[in-house]
């Protein structure tokens, strides 16, 4: 988080005072720098923040994070729309409602606005900047972009190296303050399990995790191999695999693939969903390599 007041408006009032007391010893010196200050005054008494084009400030300052990325080694990350809505919301809830801050006053942050608007994500990263006292002269892309470089908390947001796939920048402003937030996610994953799986074993694996606290289904994307042959069950919930177990291997299933050596298909999982793998071949243990690569919506 970064807050910044405008240290033009400053500079300009201390220097108007060392200039009054110059007036009084030079005379004309003053009248002359003084409709200067009075102009610049002018100029920003009228000026309104809230007005600009922040949608094209966004994107500046979203094109500076990736250039700063590109400086250091680093992969640029995509515009993701989703991800800009959200983002945006974020500066706007806090312009109207003055605060900077990670989690607003009703208690949301930026996951659970992606969760409400059914945006999947395995990592999320935030960095908020906040501008008081915005005048004409506020270079607003270069000073945000270069607070968050001058941050380790926020530096290790917009140059990580790995933990991402998209990012967007949202900018909101008042008429005198602007709000700015990057926010960056990792909306595609993959999750990768190699068992040597004994006869008659039986291996659970979650297609949408309850723990991920989704409550909308994540589309997937299973390939499984083996070196020998296995069944393979896609059930509704945990309860199936605990069924399964004590009810000496028949299971309700969405759907199977029995005796195969691989599996390779789509699934739109719904929270509880999972795989049921079973070696039930009096062939000794089985490798099996299981792939589940998870899309965005």
């Amino acid at each position: 988080m970064e807050k910044k007041t405008n240290w033009y408006k400053i500079l300009a009032i201390a220097f108007g005072s060392i200039l009054l007391g110059f007036f009084i010893l030079a005379g004309i010196g003053f009248y002359l720098e003084s409709a200067d200050t009075e102009s610049q005054a002018l100029e920003n008494a009228t000026f309104d923040a809230s007005t600009s084009d922040t949608s094209h400030r966004a994107r500046e300052i979203f094109d500076e994070v990736n250039q700063a990325r590109t400086e250091n080694g680093l992969k640029t990350l995509p515009w993701d729309t989703k991800l800009a809505g959200i983002a945006q919301a974020r500066s706007q809830d806090m312009a109207d409602n003055n605060y900077l801050d990670h989690i607003s006053p009703d208690g949301k942050d930026a996951t659970s606005l992606m969760k409400a608007a059914k945006i999947s994500y395995f990592s999320v990263g935030e960095a908020i900047f906040g501008w008081y006292g915005v005048s004409p002269d506020t270079n607003l892309v270069d000073e945000t972009v270069q607070g968050w470089l001058k941050s380790p908390g926020h530096r290790a947001i917009i140059l990580d190296k790995e933990s991402y796939t998209h990012a967007a920048v949202g900018v909101a402003c008042t008429k005198t303050d602007c709000y700015i937030t990057y926010l960056a996610a990792s909306l595609n994953a993959e999750q990768v399990n190699e068992v040597d799986l004994p006869e008659n074993y039986v291996q659970f694996y979650y297609l949408n995790d309850p723990a991920y606290g989704y409550n909308y289904n994540l589309q997937t994307k299973i390939k499984i191999e083996a070196d020998n042959e296995i069944s393979v069950y896609i059930v509704q919930d945990k309860s199936k695999y605990d069924s399964f177990l004590s009810n000496g291997g028949t299971v309700k299933s969405l759907q199977k693939f029995e005796n195969v050596k691989s599996v390779d298909t789509s699934f739109s999982a719904a929270p509880g969903n999972g795989l049921i793998i079973v070696n039930e071949h009096s062939r000794g243990k089985v490798h099996v390599t299981t792939t589940i690569t998870y899309f965005p919506q």
